[in-house]
């Protein structure tokens, strides 16, 4: 019964990461694709600009979205990790409906 629970621990602490650099912390290596580089530099910019700083956080929307296509084609867990930055993050350039609009290729992904 425990290892069952451990193992639903480790699924969802999964989900909250990806690679090396998205999610809480990061292990300093270099990213392992596209999303992660988006990641990197997120991390970047809040190291130089201040934690939870706004122009950041936009930027790196727009980093995702743009990239939305190469992102999709690392697989699910990628995918899921970028729609979830990306859903927790519209609301700074106006929302989803917005961000759809600038980004026509989200519009099945996000709601």
């Amino acid at each position: 019964m425990y290892e069952s629970i451990n193992r639903k621990k480790r699924s969802i602490a999964d989900i909250t990461r990806y690679g090396n650099w998205c999610g809480k912390g990061n292990n300093g290596r270099a990213p392992i694709d596209i999303l992660d580089a988006q990641c990197k530099k997120h991390d970047n910019c809040y190291s130089s600009r201040g934690m939870w700083n706004t122009s950041c956080d936009i930027e790196f929307l727009h980093n995702l979205a743009r990239n939305f296509g190469a992102i999709t084609k690392r697989g699910t867990h990628a995918t899921a990790y970028a729609i979830a930055a990306i859903s927790g993050f519209a609301y700074k350039v106006g929302g989803t409906a917005k961000l759809k609009s600038m980004y026509p290729i989200l519009i099945p992904f996000i709601p």
